[in-house]
């Protein structure tokens, strides 16, 4: 089959055609001279199908090559020269037949196929609005940007290449605010909170003083009286127990976790609820509690008189000058007149 047979079968089996896009230019062409030999003939309409479907050289002029001015050269191209020449079809649109400038700025050029993407950077930080882009062969106005991503198109310091710091804002628009690693302190870290610095610490740990130079310096335990610790982080020390003093140590405040006792002194020398002599016995008198004898009285102070069997085998008596323990109090003949004239 020959060149031009070639050509044809192209025009009318091909369903699905590329298309060559740009911007717009201000060179002078002849539309439909894509072989810029100065003519309008079948020899454009075969260099068009050439290039396009059998990798022929490409136009000098893509824009002289989009016959019917639709902003893209394709297979309509070819087609509408033949129907031009040899079908009565309408005449290539402007510039034509003389050579002139695109009347209708449609994205094809002479020369070059202008597909760069450019974005506005109202502020200039060289990241663009992916929403506001125009396609073009150089930057344009604010459209100076070839990188996309800016998610705050008026602040400078926004921006995918900006380092996120702890303010509130996506610094870096990953989409995330303030995802600034934490810093390590003692028992604890310093993470970014509500756009503040803030210390959080580990399990068991406390901050007292409020700073975050030490970290978290107290570890929670159990309260130990006597030793001036705040240990279980509370803000107060040595709490929670009952402290004494000691009088005849001179020791006046309640400074002592043990009790060194109260002797039986009319004072109260260990500051304990106030009692005075608490080493006094039930009776109310120092020393210890008397022990219950079998005389009829309560010796202990219990309220109760010769209780636990102490006047077995004894039965309680006015006591006589007789040798005996009448009164079964464990002694003889006390506190009885003896008959004159004995010993």
């Amino acid at each position: 089959m020959s060149r031009v047979g070639n050509i044809l079968f192209l025009v009318i089996a091909c369903l699905i055609c590329p298309q060559v896009n740009g911007g717009s230019g201000s060179d002078t062409f002849i539309r439909g001279d894509s072989n810029s030999d100065t003519a309008v003939d079948i020899g454009d309409a075969i260099f068009t199908l050439d290039y396009l479907f059998s990798m022929g050289t490409e136009p000098a002029c893509l824009d002289a090559s989009d016959a019917n001015d639709d902003g893209t050269t394709d297979i309509g191209d070819g087609i509408y020269t033949l129907d031009f020449l040899f079908s009565s079809g309408p005449s290539p649109l402007a510039p034509y037949p003389a050579a002139g400038v695109d009347p209708t700025p449609d994205g094809v050029i002479c020369g070059t196929v202008c597909s760069d993407i450019w974005y506005a950077d109202f502020d200039e930080d060289t990241f663009g609005d992916e929403n506001d882009f125009i396609v073009d062969c150089d930057p344009s106005g604010i459209y100076t940007a070839a990188i996309a991503g800016d998610c705050d198109d008026m602040n400078p310091a926004v921006n995918p290449d900006a380092t996120e710091v702890c303010d509130g804002i996506d610094n870096n628009c990953d989409d995330v605010i303030d995802d600034v690693p934490a810093d390590p302190v003692p028992n604890g870290s310093l993470v970014c909170v509500a756009g503040a610095i803030t210390l959080q610490c580990d399990a068991g740990f406390v901050d007292l003083n409020g700073s975050i130079v030490d970290g978290c310096e107290c570890q929670i335990g159990p309260e130990i009286c006597g030793d001036g610790i705040d240990n279980d982080c509370d803000g107060e020390t040595d709490e929670g127990f009952v402290k004494f003093c000691n009088l005849e140590a001179g020791i006046t405040g309640l400074d002592l976790c043990a009790d060194p006792g109260d002797p039986c002194d009319g004072e109260d020398d260990n500051c304990f609820n106030g009692t005075l002599d608490e080493a006094v016995n039930a009776c109310g008198i120092c020393g210890p509690t008397p022990t219950e004898i079998c005389n009829g009285l309560d010796d202990d102070c219990d309220g109760f008189i010769d209780e636990d069997d102490v006047c077995a085998g004894c039965s309680p008596e006015p006591e006589i000058c007789d040798g005996i323990d009448n009164d079964c109090d464990g002694r003889i003949d006390e506190d009885v007149q003896r008959p004159c004239g004995t010993d």
